[in-house]
């Protein structure tokens, strides 16, 4: 499992939806609210438009509405998907405006393997990154 993971996360960006859909039938209950999300091939997120200059986008993700793995595997497709926009507007030669990230309740997404990176390239993208949590120890 460690390793499938591992390959999957040096995988180009563009390929991370195509893998989801592919290994999603093996781990997520088929017609769940998870599988209704995340096994489909398009997207109605308009990045490009949320990272215009100006522009504010906010994701609200309650406590109460959504069961806690869900709301952390919604979450970080966010997170994951913000930055390969951002990447890929970079690599299309748009021009860099700044993007500030919030994520409250940061331990919610701690995990995430790919934090690393997404910390240290941020600055290059014009990417801006406040986490805040209420428990430093996580």
């Amino acid at each position: 499992m460690k390793k499938t993971i591992e390959a999957i996360s040096g995988l180009d960006p563009q390929a991370f939806t195509a893998v989801l859909n592919r290994i999603s039938g093996f781990v997520i209950p088929a017609g769940s609210l998870t599988s209704k999300t995340f096994n489909t091939r398009k997207t109605t997120v308009d990045w490009n438009g949320m990272l215009s200059p100006q522009g504010i986008t906010i994701f609200r993700i309650p406590r109460h509405a959504l069961p806690d793995d869900f709301r952390k595997i919604l979450t970080s497709t966010i997170i994951l998907d913000l930055f390969f926009a951002i990447e890929r507007r970079k690599n299309d030669g748009k021009p860099i405006t700044p993007v500030y990230l919030v994520i409250d309740e940061f331990q919610n997404v701690a995990n995430l393997d790919v934090l690393d990176t997404i910390f240290s390239e941020a600055r290059k993208f014009g990417l801006h990154i406040v986490l805040a949590t209420q428990s430093p120890s996580s």
